[in-house]
């Protein structure tokens, strides 16, 4: 009799136990038990002016295959003070890797948005982030220069013109479909080179990793007269510079 009770009674307690680890499991939370991760830094416009009372969120992003797709996860909210200081603090399993680099599809990484618009991306999940200065101007002095080879007189065409339209090489062309180009444009001569100095517009402003909080990659175009520079193909180029100053070679030959 007492065998009998007592066999039921660890029956019982097993089938309990069963459910109970059954139950934890469905619930488990992956990042439940994990560290806590510390992102922070001050948000800027440009060198002195700091963006205050600006709503930003701290998004991780899935870049996988298909179908392995996931969708993006919000990791923490935070509102700008009077110097553009932000911080962040989430939870990582240690099983998210992060990168600091773009490109691939299997790269997972942080994405901050300031309303609409991604001010920086690429950065690694895993680590803790203090001093970012992230500026959300896209203004940026530019060095150029422009070797051409051996190039026939004509008038060269780029695609970053100056951000005053009263510059010497700014203009300003409408191609046969009625669109305007802002342009910068230098008289070319053979066998020489064109060195010029001046502020452009960024067309894609974010940040993207750490190497001395490079920016994003920037399209490029340019050409040894208009037509030539409607039909050339599009390149890159990935400024340097902090916040917002680089050096550009182009060669033509």
């Amino acid at each position: 009799m007492k065998k009998a009770f007592f066999r039921s009674l660890f029956i019982a307690l097993a089938i309990t136990s069963s459910l109970n680890f059954s139950s934890c499991d469905e619930e488990f939370n992956e990042f439940e038990f994990a560290n806590d991760i510390v992102v922070s830094g001050n948000l800027m416009f440009d060198g002195d002016s700091a963006i205050a009372n600006q709503r930003i969120v701290l998004i991780l992003d899935y870049l996988r295959t298909r179908q392995e797709y996931l969708e993006p996860v919000l990791l923490d909210a935070d509102t700008t003070d009077l110097n553009g200081f932000f911080s962040f603090t989430y939870k990582t399993n240690n099983k998210v890797v992060g990168s600091d680099t773009c490109g691939s599809e299997f790269t997972e990484g942080l994405r901050l948005r300031a309303g609409n618009t991604t001010i920086f991306s690429c950065f690694p999940s895993n680590r803790n982030f203090s001093d970012l200065e992230i500026y959300t101007t896209r203004e940026m002095s530019l060095d150029l220069t422009i070797s051409l080879g051996n190039v026939a007189t004509d008038t060269f065409f780029f695609n970053y013109a100056p951000e005053d339209t009263l510059h010497p090489n700014y203009i300003e062309k409408i191609d046969s479909n009625g669109k305007v180009h802002q342009l910068f444009y230098a008289v070319a001569s053979p066998y020489k080179t064109i060195v010029a100095s001046y502020s452009t517009r960024l067309k894609n402003g974010q940040y993207e990793g750490f190497s001395d909080q490079r920016r994003a990659f920037e399209s490029l175009k340019y050409a040894i007269g208009f037509d030539a520079y409607l039909n050339a193909s599009t390149r890159i180029w990935r400024p340097e510079g902090k916040p917002f100053t680089d050096q550009l070679e182009i060669s033509i030959n």
